[in-house]
């Protein structure tokens, strides 16, 4: 039988936790992983603690639950000794190793995946665009009845109970909840609503051996870097209590927890009805700003036979923009090699670059046109910075292998990937003014051509441009009024959200 990776390095820890009880190991570690997710990033970091290290640990612990049957007690000094032996697993430098192309680049990539969603507060942009798509937007029948099925519940009964519960760990210096917590809740919606929720979001003694066969191990050395199976069980209930494993999971699901659930339990009908509404929603900002647009449908009676969801035209530049209701798939996201890149992106990145090239072709053969600037808008971060640092990655091979493409129309440093919220951003910094997005993007480009100040994020370039510092009034509202509805529906209090 072949061993998986990394198995002999892994053999060592779990020889070493079977020593302990695992009841105390189990609900000291989480107890100490919530604790130190409400402090600050760079003070819990300092003392060596890092959250993906205390998540590794509890998945290994769950995952060997039936063999650990020591009695040894376990205090801080112990759980030290523990982490230290799973800090072994950050060390793989595969990427930075000769041999890969822009092996940099792809190990920041993994980095990057692997820790921005721990290192923020919840993002009420994000989670007021959330709700926007995804809780007051009409997804299909099918969607919603397959969700119903799978976990006994509907999507805003879903949000409500994570909105409630993220305020109840945002609010108070606690690590659980007790179920009394939800009597209001239950009155509201059900007692069976309320325990399908904690059905589908929590563990205990009795369910470990199912979740155990759906995340087995496949690789021991990559699991440091994938999220968590925990963000889809962030509660483990012992003692009368549902215990969390970490805050930031909270701030994830508020984010982007619904999309992320639905993608997992009906990907294909799912990504057929969010595309058409991310797509609106793209436009629906732009209408906001009050800035001109040409959209797809104008395009195509104008005679383009390829076409962009939207074009913008300042004097002779233009800015096309391409929406793609897409992520990172887990293996690009572990592993992002040349190959891996060009099979995940080839159907919708770099054919939005080549739909994109092919517009501006036409345009340059009827008419004077010296500039085309290409932003791609994807729901979630990419984390593929500017056309220029994927461009020997997998987009230049890729448009003449599969698009026939030998010289692309659109300069790969006038390429740009952007998430929803980056995009949000930028409009909200350009204030409806096409000449200063144009402004911004050549600061851009100059910028990432610099190592100091070279970012695989837009919205970080802004933040280095001293930009993004305006709050998007319309998602707060958002989610201001939904969070107010929602206290108000199930606990009859009435809030001032104002500032």
């Amino acid at each position: 039988m072949t061993k998986i990776r990394g198995f002999n390095s892994y053999k060592p820890v779990r020889n070493y936790i079977r020593k302990y009880s695992k009841f105390e190991l189990l609900e000291t570690l989480i107890k100490f992983s919530c604790g130190i997710s409400r402090h600050g990033n760079a003070e819990v970091w300092s003392k060596g603690y890092v959250p993906w290290e205390l998540l590794l640990l509890g998945r290994w612990i769950i995952r060997d639950w039936n063999n650990i049957k020591g009695s040894k007690k376990i205090d801080q000094n112990e759980l030290n000794k523990i982490l230290n032996k799973v800090k072994n697993f950050s060390d793989d430098d595969t990427f930075l190793k000769e041999g890969h192309s822009n092996g940099i680049s792809k190990f920041i990539r993994r980095m990057a995946f692997q820790q921005f969603w721990y290192q923020t507060t919840v993002g009420y942009n994000n989670a007021g665009r959330s709700i926007e798509l995804l809780i007051n937007s009409s997804l299909s029948l099918e969607v919603d009845n397959k969700l119903e099925e799978v976990i006994g519940i509907g999507r805003k009964e879903l949000y409500d109970i994570w909105i409630m519960v993220w305020a109840s760990f945002s609010g108070e210096e606690i690590n659980s909840l007790l179920p009394s917590f939800f009597d209001k809740v239950k009155e509201k919606i059900g007692n069976e609503k309320v325990e399908a929720f904690f059905n589908n979001f929590s563990l205990d003694s009795n369910s470990i051996d199912h979740f155990n066969d759906t995340y087995k191990a496949k690789n021991y050395i990559l699991e440091i870097y994938e999220r968590s199976p925990f963000f889809y069980k962030p509660f483990y209930y012992a003692n009368g209590r549902y215990y969390l494993w970490n805050i930031s999971i909270l701030n994830e699901f508020l984010e982007y927890g619904i999309y992320d659930f639905l993608k997992k339990i009906i990907p294909d009908k799912f990504g057929d009805c969010f595309g058409p509404i991310f797509e609106k929603y793209l436009e629906k900002r732009l209408i906001e700003y009050s800035i001109p647009y040409v959209s797809e449908n104008e395009l195509k009676k104008q005679g383009f036979e390829k076409q962009v969801d939207y074009l913008l035209e300042e004097g002779t530049d233009v800015v096309l923009i391409e929406s793609k209701a897409i992520e990172a798939s887990r293996y690009v996201k572990l592993l992002p090699t040349d190959e891996a890149m060009s099979k995940a992106y080839k159907k919708d990145v770099v054919k939005g670059i080549a739909q994109a090239h092919y517009v501006f072709e036409k345009l340059a053969s009827e008419r004077e046109v010296q500039e085309a600037y290409l932003l791609i808008v994807t729901y979630k971060e990419l984390f593929l910075g500017n056309g220029e640092n994927v461009w020997d990655e997998f987009v230049e091979d890729t448009l003449k292998d599969k698009y026939g493409i030998e010289n692309c129309s659109i300069k790969p440093e006038n390429i740009f990937f952007l998430s929803a919220d980056s995009y949000d951003k930028l409009l909200l910094c350009i204030d409806g003014d096409i000449q200063k997005l144009l402004e911004i993007l050549n600061k851009i480009i100059i910028d990432k051509g610099k190592v100091e100040t070279k970012r695989f994020v837009f919205s970080q370039y802004l933040s280095n441009l001293g930009l993004s510092t305006k709050s998007d009034e319309y998602l707060k509202s958002v989610f201001n009024d939904y969070y107010t509805k929602v206290v108000k529906d199930y606990f009859d209090l009435d809030l001032d959200t104002t500032d």
